[in-house]
């Protein structure tokens, strides 16, 4: 992978992320979920906050939910973001 991202670099003028797509999807539900909160004054993003909660849910989200609970509902998530159903 780090060969390609270098073949990649020397040929384009471009910027590159690598992540943990469970954890991204993570974080993303994270901004869905607080966001109403932010019009009532809690600023989530101000010192990393998002980040911190999203690492939570990632690592303790199996546990409580189960492995197979928490694919389900990042699935569900991803599905709904997808289609745009808030259902």
């Amino acid at each position: 992978m780090l060969a390609l991202l270098r073949e990649l670099h020397a040929q384009y003028k471009c910027i590159t992320y690598v992540g943990d797509k469970r954890y991204l999807l993570s974080l993303f539900f994270v901004d869905y979920a607080v966001e109403p909160y932010f019009e009532r004054g809690f600023d989530l993003y101000a010192d990393g906050q998002n980040y911190g909660m999203a690492s939570l849910l990632h690592t303790v989200g199996p546990t409580l939910l189960g492995e197979s609970g928490y694919d389900e509902l990042l699935a569900a998530f991803q599905i709904a973001v997808k289609n745009k159903a808030y259902e």
